[in-house]
């Protein structure tokens, strides 16, 4: 191949030989040269469909202030033993209008051989000329990279939902292939909380609720076994205390607990921790144990082997203890979807990033793509072949 001649919008001359053998040679007549071997042409036009230029582009379109956006790579010329570090300007939403700027650094000694500018025009006319000699891209080539929290769902059904079917009356979920539905056989119980592990709720025990809840209003309860159930108590507050009230201050059905030692003429000191109830103006010593709560102890207890729903979040009770979420939203359908008429909404095209750890196995800032073929997420391989046509 010989040289083509091409003249820039800045009035510099351009010689530009393409060779499949050979590499890439340009130069500017009494300027500058940059040479590429046929390896390091080849990485060449693959670095504009691999991530850092995808990525550089993807922040260009998001900014759409008409800026251009820089990206910066090398490549290495094993041949000439040079390495041409590259600062490209990317110019519009195609990724096909970008200029160049590169220096040509020799291994040897680290100094700059040469230095030389490209236009975005000059670059199409190279990136022709590389086409037209057969060196052309091969890696396979994505559209677009966003950053999700999560690898999105293959079709439009979505893992993390239950679907309830009225046809046939059952619940179904995708199953890990994400092809196909496969039932929730387990027991689903609606709860406005998780059941308790074990029962805590005692008898002999004074539950001091200090604030309402969905089930009970503020103040004294006690469990009564024989009733399962909390039954409401007299008492009217709690009060501390570090000293004897009068006579004429003591409240019916208040409970008074000596907070600190109270020294009494001629009697034994009255020990912290030591409860009264007032009644007619007198204490009234009594055995309790009060326990302070935002909310009374769960009389419901969690079943092996159940899922419970409470606001539309689902837990499994297993081997004593309640999994992670298992799904977070209901969707009800008329009748259960023919898979093989359900189409991919996740586009291969896209390069995924996760912006936070999903697992060990995908940890924040990793790359994912779909493949179609298998059906699974694989990660992103930059040298990755495109398919041959």
């Amino acid at each position: 191949m010989s040289f083509v001649s091409h003249q820039s919008p800045n009035g510099l001359e351009y010689f530009i030989k393409a060779d499949q053998a050979e590499g890439l040679t340009v130069l500017v007549a009494g300027d500058s040269v940059i040479k590429l071997d046929a390896a390091a042409a080849k990485k060449f036009v693959n670095f504009f469909r691999q991530y850092t230029f995808l990525s550089a582009l993807s922040a260009y379109r998001k900014a759409a202030n008409g800026a251009g956006k820089q990206v910066h790579t090398f490549i290495e010329n094993n041949t000439t033993k040079t390495i041409s570090v590259m600062d490209l300007l990317i110019l519009d939403e195609t990724g096909k209008v970008v200029s160049l700027d590169a220096k040509v650094v020799r291994m040897t000694d680290a100094q700059i051989a040469s230095h030389i500018t490209v236009d975005a025009k000059t670059l199409q006319v190279i990136m022709y000329e590389l086409a037209k000699a057969g060196i052309k891209a091969d890696v396979k080539e994505y559209r677009d990279v966003v950053s999700v929290s999560s690898l999105p769902s293959e079709t439009a059904f979505k893992k993390g939902t239950f679907y309830k079917v009225k046809a046939d009356k059952k619940v179904y979920k995708l199953n890990d292939a994400e092809d196909g539905f496969e039932e929730v056989t387990e027991k689903i119980v609606d709860v406005p909380r998780l059941p308790a592990v074990k029962s805590e709720a005692k008898e002999g025990v004074i539950y001091f609720l200090n604030q309402p809840t969905g089930d009970a209003d503020r103040g004294f309860f006690e469990y009564k076994a024989a009733k399962k159930d909390y039954i409401k108590a007299d008492y009217v507050g709690l009060k501390e205390i570090a000293r004897l009230p009068k006579d004429e201050d003591i409240e019916n059905n208040m409970i008074y607990v000596v907070s600190k030692e109270i020294k009494v003429k001629d009697q034994d000191p009255i020990k912290a921790g030591t409860v009264y109830v007032g009644k007619e103006q007198a204490l009234e010593k009594k055995e309790l144990t009060i326990q302070e709560v935002t909310e009374l102890p769960n009389l419901v207890v969690a079943e092996e082997g159940v899922i419970y729903n409470t606001n539309g979040v689902y837990r499994k009770f297993t081997a004593g203890e309640f999994s992670d979420i298992i799904a977070k939203d209901t969707v009800t359908l008329d009748e259960k979807p023919d898979f093989e008429h359900v189409g991919l909404t996740v586009d291969d095209s896209v390069i995924y990033v996760l912006n936070k750890q999903v697992s060990a196995e995908k940890p924040v800032g990793s790359k994912w793509v779909f493949d179609v073929k298998t059906k699974e997420y694989k990660k992103y391989d930059p040298e990755a072949k495109a398919a041959v046509e």
